[in-house]
């Protein structure tokens, strides 16, 4: 199913036309046994969520491939994308919540609280 329905067309023509295939993926395969600085690109990946470990089975989907039919594969993982978008989640919501935030031009103090940054004493 997964072949034919999420990965697999972008596969097939890849391989039907001997493209490159550059697929996005995410900082979000990696998971608390894998290295906090610079992480390498073989080590240990077991995400905590749902989202990082489809990331890494798309990952391996295309080593396969590269593998054993020989397809130009590279999975990109970004460290975080930016959009306009509220926050949803993610790896990223705290970057994105600094730019709502710094953006928010709100004079009301419940909506200046909400942007305050946390404190390290706790407050």
């Amino acid at each position: 199913w997964y072949q034919r329905r999420v990965h697999g067309n972008a596969i097939k023509i890849s391989l039907e036309n001997n493209l490159r295939l550059f697929s996005p993926s995410t900082i979000a395969v990696f998971g608390p046994t894998s290295p906090k600085d610079n992480a390498p690109d073989d080590c240990l990946l077991q995400p905590e969520t749902v989202y990082g470990i489809t990331k890494v089975f798309k990952e391996q989907i295309g080593n396969w491939f590269s593998k054993n039919k020989h397809l130009d594969y590279r999975g990109l993982r970004y460290p975080g994308i930016i959009s306009p978008a509220e926050p949803g989640g993610g790896t990223t919501d705290y970057a994105v919540d600094i730019y709502y935030c710094l953006l928010y031009t709100s004079p009301s103090p419940r909506d200046r609280q909400k942007c305050r940054m946390p404190s390290s004493a706790g407050e």
